[in-house]
């Protein structure tokens, strides 16, 4: 079956919304090993719907920053860990100085950099503050570049992360405060 440029399109954006959803449920999730899991999943959605779309070398980088997810998941050694942290985000930084054009384009290199060390450091409620950051950073990015699809996941990405602090770390607060007035 032979598909047609608009049935190709389509499909690109549908993956793009598979993407969005595994985003969203990531922000949602309880522990960082889950947080950090699903959002590697996510990623790797993503980078198929970057492929699909023409984007190879965007594509490129958040296959590794999927993988770099998946891998900090697991219970492998730290220094696996740090030297594929290190490999992908040099590559990262590569990537980024080689193409940046404006100053936005630079201040988007800080996003990779803060979840990375949040996932090799953090625990779940750091990486649903550091979420919040590196979506405001990508919100910029997709504002300057005029991306109403990735402002969109921003938007939800933001708004999942919100319902998340509200849920697991304002109410794990409000108990500790409970049982010290208690004590």
């Amino acid at each position: 079956m032979d598909f047609g440029i608009f049935e190709s399109i389509l499909f690109a954006q549908f993956v793009g919304i598979l993407a969005t959803i595994a985003y969203v449920t990531s922000c949602q999730m309880k522990t960082s090993t889950m947080i950090i899991r699903t959002h590697g999943l996510a990623a790797l959605v993503m980078t198929a719907h970057m492929f699909l779309m023409g984007a190879p070398v965007a594509a490129c980088v958040v296959l590794f920053a999927g993988l770099r997810s998946l891998l900090n998941s697991t219970d492998v050694h730290t220094y696996y860990k740090l030297g594929f942290a290190a490999v992908s985000l040099l590559m990262t930084l590569v990537y980024g100085f080689s193409n940046a054009t404006e100053w936005w384009m630079l201040v988007c290199l800080a996003a990779p950099f803060i979840w990375t060390s949040t996932e090799l450091y953090g625990n779940d409620r750091m990486l649903r503050s550091m979420g919040v950051v590196t979506c405001l950073i990508w919100f910029l990015n997709h504002i300057m570049v005029g991306s109403v699809g990735g402002i969109i996941t921003i938007i939800f990405m933001l708004s999942s992360y919100g319902i998340a602090i509200l849920r697991y770390d304002l109410q794990d607060w409000a108990f500790g405060q409970r049982l010290l007035v208690r004590a």
